[in-house]
């Protein structure tokens, strides 16, 4: 009677006492240790062709785009950190003293994890993972802000309270346009949080301003 491997991976291991079969105990073997090493394909619908019951955990390597990829039980994804930059040219922000307002990210112009960013929650960037992220990015205020403060910040989860580090500077409006920086790191503790860019402006009128805002997972550190 076969038997399996000591590290409790159920590879087969034919036993003595089997009925001759040199095929069938080569191949039961060969199969299973396949799937367990780094399997390799010209691209991924060789893939889809050749697993079509895919298991957590299974690996693979995909000659046409040179990527690694790891199965999680639900999708193929890539070893590199999750990433999404989203940009937006023309934000309509209205006038206000104190309400700050989430703006609107635009589009995905750069990801390697879909649902980083969606057209139905426009103002979000998800973290599809846990861990710290690195956030930059930048507002162009008009010179239509005249010479009050165009102020905006980075908020997790809809607050501006707790893991969040990253900020904008403060810009005021020229003759030009005006650029306002933002860089530091927010800490998502589960999955699906999200991140949120709210801006604040009192010309007296409404302004477009342009958006782009990116974040990166540097560390898988939550603490």
């Amino acid at each position: 009677m076969a038997t399996t491997d000591t590290f409790g991976q159920s590879i087969s291991i034919p036993a003595l006492t089997d009925a001759p079969n040199i095929e069938a105990a080569v191949s039961s073997t060969i199969n299973a240790l396949a799937q367990r090493g780094i399997m390799r394909f010209v691209s991924a619908s060789a893939r889809t062709a050749a697993i079509t019951s895919p298991v957590e955990g299974m690996q693979t390597w995909l000659q046409d785009t040179n990527t690694m990829e790891y199965y999680d039980g639900t999708q193929w994804l890539s070893y590199e950190a999750p990433q999404v930059q989203a940009y937006n040219g023309s934000v309509t922000l209205t006038t206000s003293p104190t309400v700050y307002t989430a703006l609107n990210l635009g589009a995905v112009i750069s990801s390697n994890r879909s649902g980083m960013w969606s057209a139905g929650q426009p103002t979000r960037l998800v973290a599809t993972t846990p861990g710290t992220y690195a956030v930059t990015g930048a507002i162009i205020w008009p010179s239509l802000l005249g010479s009050v403060d165009g102020r905006a910040e980075v908020r997790l989860n809809g607050s501006g309270t707790g893991s969040n580090t990253a900020r904008f500077s403060i810009a005021r409006g020229s003759s030009g346009n005006s650029a306002a920086a933002a860089s530091g790191t927010v800490i998502f503790t589960a999955a699906g949080q999200y991140l949120e860019v709210y801006a604040n402006q009192n010309s007296g009128g409404s302004l477009n301003v342009a958006i782009g805002v990116g974040m990166n997972r540097i560390s898988n550190a939550i603490a």
